[in-house]
Order: structure tokens, then sequence, then C-alpha cells
């Protein structure tokens, strides 16, 4: 895990894989329905600018959006609300 100063804006970069061996294959998130959410013990906060390319996610948390230190997990859900279709 790296240690990131509070303030400090960060671009984020994440591969979405099948299960928890990446030998199974990418996770195409082309066109999918996503919603990404970064969350701390204090806070969840939708991310709403964020791309896809195939299997991985990017986006930015700007410095100026942080408001408190500690541990965050990255959650995508996929089809959010919707029909498990």
């Amino acid at each position: 895990m790296k240690r990131i100063r509070l303030g400090n804006t960060i671009d984020i970069v994440w591969e979405i894989f099948l299960g928890k061996d990446k030998d199974k294959g990418k996770y195409d998130l082309t066109g999918k329905k996503l919603t990404i959410y970064l969350v701390s013990a204090f806070d969840r906060i939708k991310i709403s600018d964020f791309t896809t390319e195939f299997n991985v996610l990017r986006f930015t948390f700007e410095g100026k959006d942080q408001k408190h230190q500690g541990r965050y997990q990255l959650t995508f859900v996929e089809n959010e609300g919707g029909d498990d279709t």
C-alpha cells in the first residue's frame, strides 16, 4: 500500500480481472453501466468522472476534494439498481 499525503492529486488506474487469478482473463468493461465509489471510514464518494478502456478504470482524485486521512477502498458496481440481465 502506498502512502500519499493529504491534498496531493492522485491518478488512479485499476485493472479488473475475472476472479483472483489474473490468468483467468481480463474483464471487459466496455459499454457496461458502472458506478465507482471511493470509500473511507468517514465518507463514501461517488466518482462520476472516470474512463474505461477494456478492463482498466481511470480517474483522478483531486487534492482539493480530499477531506480525511486514512485508508480508502475502491468499489465498483455494475448495473447498480438494475435487473441482473
